[in-house]
């Protein structure tokens, strides 16, 4: 089970990065009135990926590090689920700019989470708005198929821990990429 939450991580980072990038520099070909080109955006240097992916783990290191940090302080509750899911859509809000930021404008990963940041606490009801519905789905499923949770049915079916994972990475992967488009175009308008 350890072995495949660790392998969930490293391909829903590697997975993430990727096409967060291809759907930034995909969201640009359309902008500039470009045909779209999933190779294009792939193969092509439109996005530095190793920038994406920095970006991609800094996100994750910080969101895990402040939750970690949140369930250390306090006892387990009802609020203490509630501030962990505050956290992480006010980060994730925050941190929402940093790819499309650096795919349009090539900066490096901290200036692109920088920028970010600045954007975020400049409209912050937009870029709420734009976290909070991706997010909800995600959010579910996690209530619904917690990590302890997926461990118990693990051990009964060891098949099911592979079926969780591929559900949660189907379903990370779509939300992650509709909130990459939607803070694009929201941004690129700005």
């Amino acid at each position: 089970y350890h072995a495949l939450r660790h392998t969930h991580l490293a391909v829903s980072l590697l997975a993430g990065a990727f096409l967060t990038g291809a759907a930034c520099a995909m969201v640009r070909q359309a902008r500039l009135g470009h045909s779209l080109s999933l190779r294009e955006a792939l193969v092509g240097h439109q996005v530095r990926y190793r920038t994406v992916v920095l970006i991609w783990l800094a996100a994750w290191l910080l969101v895990k590090g402040l939750l970690h940090g949140l369930t250390a302080l306090t006892m387990s509750n009802r609020w203490t689920l509630l501030g962990s899911i505050s956290v992480v859509i006010v980060l994730q809000a925050v941190c929402a700019y940093a790819i499309p930021i650096a795919v349009f404008r090539q900066t490096s990963w901290w200036r692109a989470l920088w920028h970010s940041a600045q954007e975020a606490l400049a409209h912050p009801l937009s870029s709420l708005a734009v976290v909070v519905v991706p997010s909800a789905a995600i959010i579910v499923l996690s209530l619904l198929m917690p990590s302890a949770r997926v461990a118990v049915w693990s051990r009964a079916m060891p098949e099911i821990a592979i079926l969780c994972v591929a559900v949660r990475l189907l379903l990370v992967t779509i939300a992650d990429a509709l909130l990459t488009v939607a803070v694009a175009h929201v941004w690129w308008e700005r």
